[in-house]
């Protein structure tokens, strides 16, 4: 939905409409060395009562996703003002620091050599990729444009030039220090952002603006993140780049401690796992030493369970689907249309079953991207209906048993459904709706949880989104997941829409006004403005426009103008 309105057109409308229309009752802001900087919100606005603080701290939309060992990850979509205000931040520091900063001479020389971090990613400022793993080696990574800071000036080698990087500063080293910081997210402080020692990281003329940003994003993580100074909220390009930023910073004190100890060690780090490499063991095991002290003085601390010494090579994580040759067919690059027989269709399952036992999810991945890009364009269709139904339910069972797949298959089960007759589409709705207390069960409040109701909206009508919000409402009695709403609303489903409407009018009452748009609901109730084109209840529209019919900035009018601008 944000990806929707926030093009490259409304974002540059909005930046511009920012920084010439002082006009506009939203920001404050400061110039320094004559930039300008949006350091809070105005004083009207204010968070909801149940947020500690009288100031700009706004509710965050929690959710989790599930990782490879099946353990939860907390994430969080941050609030629209928030993360617009980043956005115009980093727009400003970008020119004057952060392009520097990634430029292809520091990449390999400078600061950030030892980062292979993926800053802003593929998917844009928004809707960024989510961390777990390195799946570069995925479909087609060198055709992709890179985006932001990692990819040298916008070229497509990001892939390319990160690899070889890290096998130069991996060398002729034999052995490898594997450690990464517990909980990293989780456990840092906001406050280390502005304690940064400005001269480790910058050497260009912008220090004090450089300051300035790395201070305002202390406060303004804490201000996503309900007010919490402890921790920085997962899932927002905004966090990634806060992170690295301290990180960066923490590999500087790191080459300097290598270097006063006099050890020949180099390292590489993705995000908070960092790889040593050295030509002698003790010298890795003084290494763990000193990085123990050195993450210890941020209150900061290594698991345990994943740090290792070995000699050897390390096996990266990426798609082996080469190596299964019934199964190259996927990899069509004339256009060959392929109809999967009952035969075509076991080898595919037993094969993604065997993948799975080996523990080759990135190929599993490349699997579902590539039947998902196959049977869009016609490549690949099936002829027996009853083979699809099998296909799906298989799909499903493997969203479970690695819900950290859920993406991709939905996905994959989106495309499979607008392929099918509208009887049969039917029968594969029923399946979904009936999976709807399975999945409230087990994975409530996850990503799975979300794409199985996106597909039901997507894929079904009014009378779909309303039975299966039916179904969730009676699982969830006391505690609705906003997202769950956002993504059930659907431009088309009147229907459906109003019913859920009322849901909303429930939690917009005449003294929330003033601070609903900090809290959580402000993701349905914009969702909802979109969908349904402006037509909805008096109560939700003085959000958007004031009494005069301006657009009313402090609420929710920023996505009114992102919508005229796109």
């Amino acid at each position: 939905m944000i990806d929707e309105i926030i093009t490259k057109e409304s974002a540059l409308s909005l930046y511009n409409e920012i920084h010439n229309n002082k006009n506009i009752n939203l920001f404050k802001s400061q110039f320094y060395e004559n930039q300008e900087i949006l350091y809070s919100l105005i004083n009207t606005i204010c968070p909801p009562n149940y947020i500690y603080g009288n100031n700009w701290a706004a509710e965050s939309i929690k959710f989790f996703t599930i990782k490879k060992d099946d353990s939860w990850r907390p994430m969080a979509v941050p609030n629209i003002k928030h993360a617009l205000m980043f956005m115009y931040n980093s727009i400003n520091i970008a020119d004057s620091y952060l392009n520097e900063l990634y430029s292809k001479n520091e990449r390999l020389q400078g600061k950030t050599r030892h980062s292979e971090s993926p800053i802003i990613g593929r998917n844009g400022m928004i809707s960024s990729t989510l961390y777990d793993g390195i799946t570069n080696n995925d479909v087609n990574t060198e055709d992709e444009k890179a985006v932001g800071y990692i990819g040298y000036n916008n070229t497509n080698k990001f892939f390319k030039d990160s690899k070889l990087q890290r096998f130069r500063l991996e060398s002729v080293y034999p052995y490898v220090l594997q450690i990464d910081i517990s909980k990293f997210f989780e456990n840092v402080y906001t406050h280390l952002l502005a304690q940064i020692n400005i001269d480790v990281i910058c050497e260009s003329k912008n220090k004090i603006f450089l300051d300035k940003y790395l201070k305002w994003l202390d406060e303004y993580n804490q201000k996503i993140n309900d007010n919490h100074t402890k921790g920085i909220i997962q899932g927002p390009i905004s966090s990634k780049i806060s992170a690295e930023l301290f990180q960066i910073y923490l590999d500087q004190l790191i080459v300097r401690v290598i270097k006063d100890n006099k050890l020949d060690v180099d390292f590489t780090r993705y995000v908070d796992d960092y790889r040593f490499y050295a030509k002698k063991y003790s010298d890795l095991d003084l290494m763990k030493n000193i990085i123990t002290k050195i993450f210890r003085s941020y209150e900061l601390s290594i698991n345990e369970s994943k740090t290792k010494i070995y000699k050897g090579f390390e096996l990266q994580n990426q798609s082996y689907l080469m190596n299964y040759s019934k199964l190259k067919y996927l990899i069509n690059k004339n256009n060959i249309h392929k109809r999967l027989s009952f035969n075509d269709y076991l080898i595919l399952r037993d094969n993604i079953i065997l993948m799975l036992d080996r523990k080759e999810l990135p190929t599993i991945k490349s699997v579902l991207t590539l039947l998902n890009k196959n049977i869009s364009k016609d490549n690949i269709s099936f002829y027996d209906n009853e083979i699809v139904y099998s296909f799906v339910t298989f799909l499903i069972k493997l969203s479970y048993v690695k819900p950290i797949l859920s993406d991709r298959i939905y996905k994959l089960i989106q495309i499979i459904i607008d392929k099918v007759s509208s009887d049969y589409k039917k029968k594969l709705l029923n399946l979904l709706l009936n999976e709807i207390d399975y999945v409230e069960k087990n994975f409530s409040g996850t990503d799975l949880e979300i794409w199985h109701f996106y597909l039901i909206s997507n894929a079904g009508n009014s009378k779909n989104v309303i039975d299966a919000f039916d179904k969730y409402k009676h699982q969830n009695h006391n505690e609705l997941n906003v997202l769950v709403l956002t993504v059930l609303l659907k431009q088309g489903n009147t229907e459906s829409n109003n019913f859920i409407e009322k849901e909303i009018l429930k939690h917009i009452l005449p003294n929330c006004k003033n601070w609903i748009s900090q809290s959580k609901w402000w993701l349905p109730i914009a969702k909802l403005w979109i969908v349904n084109k402006r037509d909805v209840d008096i109560n939700i529209r003085s959000l958007f426009f004031t009494k005069k019919n301006n657009i009313f900035w402090e609420r929710l009018g920023i996505i009114e103008f992102l919508m005229e601008n796109v």
